[in-house]
């Protein structure tokens, strides 16, 4: 491949990366609990390979995958986990138990992360955050919801990654 046209290409996939990374975590008004989804795609693996791929990332993502898999269903495709991990709530670390659930079609997938909850209070992520008398969020909530927000992309992204490593 020719320098010139190399550059291009490598703008673009950058690029590309960094408009699939700008997905926000959003407040469900039903169920009122914070999730994070983001839908993968491609064309050059099936179904049953990418089920195994992200299976492999379970276990090398998490020290005890089996543990973390609560449901996990080859043929529909759904793969079902809960795992903690740690954010800055509160202007302290909390531990947050987090709900992530894979639904795998033939080209394209789908990453959420819902049922942000802390641990140790048994409270849902918009309790640990505050608005001031204007209804927006104070700073410290907003660097809660950014680092929440940071960790999920990280994690489901390094899912999506999987699929273009082997």
């Amino acid at each position: 491949m020719k320098p010139c046209l190399f550059i291009p290409i490598l703008i673009i996939l950058f690029l590309s990366e960094e408009i699939f990374c700008q997905e926000k975590i959003k407040f469900d008004e039903e169920t009122g609990r914070y999730f994070l989804q983001q839908i993968v795609e491609f064309d050059s693996i099936s179904k049953d390979e990418t089920y195994l791929k992200i299976k492999d990332w379970f276990g090398e993502h998490f020290k005890n995958a089996e543990e973390v898999i609560t449901s996990d269903n080859r043929e529909t495709g759904k793969i079902i986990g809960r795992y903690i991990d740690s954010y800055h709530a509160q202007r302290v670390l909390i531990d947050f138990y987090n709900t992530i659930k894979i639904d795998i079609k033939e080209g394209r997938y789908r990453v959420t992360v819902t049922n942000i909850t802390g641990v140790k209070y048994d409270a849902p992520l918009g309790m640990y955050l505050h608005k001031n008398n204007q209804g927006e969020f104070r700073d410290f909530s907003k660097k809660t919801l950014m680092d929440v927000e940071n960790k999920v992309k990280n994690s489901s992204f390094l899912a999506s990654k999987i699929l273009y490593i082997n």
